[in-house]
């Protein structure tokens, strides 16, 4: 979901998943375990995200970018297996501020991934700011 406020530039996006995927039938994992009824893995029943932005003038020549990113993921099964390793709940904050010159020649960028210190176990990278 995305609104735009009554402050020009000022936006939030918001998102959100549900999951509730599990085995359904026989299968077999890799240490021989019948997974049928089990919850998938890599799968976290609820994921959402919400981001603020703001892009404005700083001046006639200058213009700044402003983003916070706040994500959140339920625990979730890492493999597929009976008793599997679990990536516990965590919250992830993402920051970013760009200032650029108008005609975009110049710009200094600085990125804050990860500001909670969490260590999450993913498949694929995640790109979120500035996408």
């Amino acid at each position: 979901m995305l609104w735009c406020t009554d402050i020009e530039r000022l936006t939030f996006r918001t998102a959100r998943a549900l999951n509730n995927g599990e085995y359904n039938g026989e299968f077999i994992n890799a240490d021989g375990e019948d997974m049928d009824g089990q919850d998938r893995e890599r799968k976290a029943e609820l994921f959402g995200n919400f981001d603020v932005s703001y892009d404005g003038n700083v001046s006639d020549n200058w213009r700044m970018y402003l983003l916070s990113d706040t994500g959140f993921g339920d625990e979730y099964a890492i493999s597929a297996a009976i008793n599997p390793y679990v990536q516990d709940g965590y919250w992830l904050f993402d920051t970013a501020i760009r200032l650029h010159s108008a005609n975009d020649r110049y710009e200094l960028v600085l990125i804050g991934r990860n500001l909670s210190d969490e260590i999450v176990a993913y498949l694929k990278i995640r790109a979120r700011v500035f996408r």
